[in-house]
């Protein structure tokens, strides 16, 4: 590639000043509907969940709440999120009021984490009851939305939401809420500030300020520190913008809120940077991205990265320039943000650049224009600037309005007197209604209560079954133990002894010729020859040592080939995916299965061919044995009979495993077993 497309590319790249100021953090105000000033404290956590305890379902939506609160407040978003939910399903079995608010709750933590779409899905379930509810519901309504479309880069209608807010707090009826005016105006020159109009946003910021004692916590006036600490740090006013994040830093230090104190590690970071002291500047970086383990929000974590990025550029640190970009454009794409993907191109770009590779640069330099055009919108800054001259229009018009209000307020004392008799008849309605919900409401209770104890009986049920199988798990141990015990001494010990007898009988026979042609000595050890061998055939039936050395398949195919020596029964075997062994205690159990269901077959099927097959695949599988005998009637079976299917069962219940037989007359009987694996040895 030519020197002039490369200078084309470095002199097109967004410059490290305007990209920086858009990477400090914006967090808009979306506490508007807290009830009290302040957080709940930590100390009130244990009341609070004694509360819960109480079984009192109006109480524990209100300690849910409280607590989803509570955490919010400590930045501990998905905490805050557990316990809303918790509310949300159980204000929605009572049908409580307090449904809004908790929606409203979790809405705000899902934004906090830059999960906007779990976030739009309960505003929209909130809608359809907004007009019902109450004017702080309102305001957080609208405040969450207006936070989610400027994560979204719909500035224009934010700010219209947050002037709406503000408009409703500026109403007479409302001046309980004046207080809530300081986050109103933080949350409007926040908007001015993202489309960079800082001497507006700065207006906004400075209202706000005056009235900085109505912040309901201190988390509230580290975020105007930010907001200005963008403006200087976007206008060269470095020295302010020291000042500002001192006055963050110190009250970050005692106010336990991890994203504020991550944000104030970032912009000093961004201070540092602006002054060319870039190692300082990126060491603070690293200690903001740290912070983003504990809070998990992928939206910050993009933004460090590209600053990251960034400063090691500056460094020659090409390197971590681009493992830094890298990882910012993969959290970018999670969270769909233009604006910083448009950043993490930029980087990327720059790193290829350094590399020598024009052509990927190139690439990533159209991706980055892409990006930037959707974000620098001039039609967007025209919709900020008209709003703004609505917002000061209509002011005027409420207050012509006020006047007339007043005026109009006297002419409906009257019509309030007419109605004085309309509401003694209500009253009277609503007191039925009344009766008729607490009725309604003690029905659902007893209803609730008697859903609970069949969950408990059905626990108790579990139980039992569960002491079942322990109790079968152990007996079928102690069996396979004990069985283990006497084909050993049978092997070692009976089998030993009879080898002996052999050996004398034959030293005899040599030492005294004329006694092979006597027939009792020749019956005795024929005798001894065959109780030697049955002997060795008790105890391999009872622990094959094929199984333990070679496994059940092996195991299978030699009692398969001992049954078809006998020409009384034809047993073949297919399978399928047992190359690999299975644990030593489930090939065993299987064993036992197969060698008593075989049993079964010689003594009571009267079949001439069986087939057994194993099917393998991951951790599941399937054992099949089908037999072309008499078949029986599973409702009729004989003692016998009932006796081998039950130790069966037994067997396949201990492998936590699935047993169906089908069995038809003169057709045959089939028996498949399904188990899911467990693969430790």
């Amino acid at each position: 590639m030519n020197k002039p497309i490369i200078n084309q590319l470095l002199m097109n790249s967004n410059a490290p000043k305007f990209r920086k100021c858009i990477l400090s953090f914006f967090l808009p105000f979306v506490l508007l509907n807290s009830g009290k000033s302040q957080p709940p404290k930590v100390n009130e956590v244990d009341s609070i969940f004694n509360i819960i305890k109480s079984g009192k379902d109006t109480a524990a939506i209100s300690a849910y709440a409280g607590l989803s609160n509570l955490y919010y407040f400590k930045g501990q978003q998905d905490s805050a999120i557990y316990y809303s939910n918790l509310g949300i399903t159980l204000s929605k079995a009572n049908k409580n009021y307090q449904l809004t608010r908790l929606l409203l709750g979790a809405a705000r933590c899902y934004y906090m984490k830059s999960i906007n779409d779990s976030a739009l899905l309960l505003l929209a379930e909130v809608k359809p009851f907004l007009e019902k509810e109450n004017t702080a519901n309102k305001l957080m309504y609208n405040n969450v939305l207006a936070s989610v479309y400027l994560d979204q880069s719909r500035t224009d209608e934010a700010l219209q939401l947050f002037i709406h807010s503000a408009n409703i707090l500026e109403q007479p009826e409302n001046q309980h809420l004046k207080h809530k005016l300081f986050g109103a105006y933080t949350n409007i020159g926040q908007t001015f500030l993202r489309e960079k109009e800082y001497s507006k946003a700065e207006e906004y910021l400075d209202k706000a300020m005056k009235m900085q004692e109505y912040a309901e916590n201190k988390a509230q006036l580290i975020q105007i520190y930010h907001k200005y600490f963008i403006i200087y740090s976007s206008t060269n006013q470095l020295d302010k913008a020291k000042v500002v994040m001192d006055s963050a830093m110190a009250i970050s230090n005692v106010v336990n809120n991890l994203e504020l104190k991550q944000a104030v590690y970032v912009n000093f970071g961004r201070l540092y940077e602006l002054r060319s002291e870039y190692q300082k500047a990126k060491d603070y970086y690293l200690i903001g991205l740290k912070l983003t383990d504990t809070i998990n929000n992928n939206s910050y974590r993009s933004r460090i990265l590209n600053n990251l990025s960034s400063v090691s550029n500056s460094l020659n640190q090409m390197a971590d320039a681009e493992k830094f970009a890298v990882e910012a454009l993969r959290f970018a794409k999670e969270i769909n943000s233009f604006e910083d993907l448009n950043y993490a191109y930029g980087n990327l770009k720059l790193a290829e650049i350094h590399k020598g590779n024009y052509k990927q640069a190139l690439a990533f330099a159209q991706l980055e224009f892409a990006y930037a055009d959707s974000l620098s919108s001039t039609a967007s800054k025209e919709n900020v600037r008209q709003l703004e001259a609505k917002y000061q229009t209509e002011k005027k018009e409420k207050e012509i309005a006020d006047l007339t209000l007043i005026k109009t307020a006297n002419e409906l004392a009257l019509v309030k007197r007419n109605r004085l008799m309309l509401i003694g008849g209500l009253a009277a309605v609503s007191v039925f209604v009344v009766l008729g919900l607490l009725y309604r409401n003690s029905k659902q209770k007893n209803l609730i209560a008697q859903k609970e104890n069949n969950y408990q009986q059905e626990q108790i049920k579990f139980l039992e079954r569960q002491q079942q199988v322990v109790s079968l798990q152990s007996m079928v141990n102690g069996q396979e133990t004990e069985r283990t015990r006497i084909a050993k001494d049978l092997h070692d010990g009976l089998g030993g002894l009879f080898s002996t007898i052999k050996m004398l009988f034959s030293t005899l026979q040599h030492e005294k010729s004329d006694l092979k042609s006597e027939p009792l000595f020749q019956k005795s050890y024929d005798m001894v020859n065959t109780a030697s061998e049955e002997v060795r055939r008790i105890a391999h039936n009872m622990m094959p040592e094929v199984l333990i050395k070679l496994g059940l398949v092996q195991a299978v195919q030699d009692h398969c080939n001992s049954i078809n020596a006998g020409k009384l029964l034809e047993v073949s075997m297919q399978m399928y995916g047992m190359d690999k062994r299975l644990n030593a205690s489930t090939e065993i159990m299987l064993f036992r299965i197969i060698q008593e269901l075989l049993n079964n077959i010689i003594k009571h099927a009267h079949a001439s061919e069986a087939i057994i097959q194993f099917n393998r695949d991951g951790n599941r599988l399937s054992v099949t044995i089908e037999d072309n005998g008499r078949g029986f009637n599973l409702q009729q079976t004989d003692n016998k009979t009932h006796a081998g299917l039950s130790s069966v069962e037994s067997r396949v219940a201990y492998l936590n495993g699935k047993l169906s037989i089908d069995s038809q007359k003169e057709v045959g009987t089939t028996v498949m077993m399904d188990f899911l694996i467990n693969e430790e040895r």
